[in-house]
């Protein structure tokens, strides 16, 4: 579906997954919560539909808007998420950073058709470009980052005190196992209580 969502900006729903990715690889602020796999794990865990959204905006600059609703929402709590309680922050991305002009673009879309209520909880690497975007409640929250640049060597030996390589080491001879995985396997582990 292509809808004119004003003069300078045009909107497809679903984002269409080449081009997603393609705005992925140029954005120097996407995280792993503002992929198609993120969203993709939510829908088939989390009884969500996809809703995102791709803006090409003034000049043609791309803008995704990684986006879910519930599959069969009751009317009157019907809301779209960006992203879902315990899914992660979500919000806009493009090429390179983003800026109030994004913001500016995606916002006539985000307050006019959306049926229900519409959440955004921007990343922490974007959210002073939402600063100006009436919102009518603003519930600050914390996030974590880890610069993984360089790989594990570096992590190991840059970031981590040698009183964190010590206690590492000793659940390590403990017999303690970590796990990582980057396919979504571990994904129901993640979230189980």
């Amino acid at each position: 579906m292509l809808v004119a969502v004003r003069r300078e900006a045009t909107l497809r729903t679903p984002a269409p997954r080449s081009a997603w990715r393609s705005v992925l690889d140029a954005s120097d602020e996407a995280t792993a919560y503002h992929t198609p796999e993120w969203l993709d794990a939510a829908c088939e865990s989390g009884g969500f539909e996809d809703a995102s959204a791709l803006y090409e905006g003034p000049g043609g600059r791309l803008i995704v808007l990684p986006m879910l609703r519930r599959s069969n929402p009751v009317p009157a709590l019907s809301a779209n998420w960006s992203m879902p309680p315990n899914w992660g922050y979500g919000g806009i991305v493009s090429s390179g950073r983003i800026d109030a002009a994004d913001v500016a673009t995606v916002l006539p879309h985000l307050l006019a058709s959306q049926p229900g209520r519409t959440i955004v909880k921007p990343g922490p690497l974007t959210s002073d470009a939402w600063n100006e975007a009436p919102a009518r409640v603003r519930i600050p929250h914390l996030v974590h980052l880890v610069d993984l640049r360089g790989g594990f060597p570096r992590l190991w030996s840059e970031r981590l005190s040698s009183g964190t390589r010590n206690k590492l080491r000793k659940a390590e001879r403990s017999g303690v196992e970590i796990e990582w995985g980057a396919t979504g396997r571990l994904l129901r582990v993640h979230y189980e209580p």
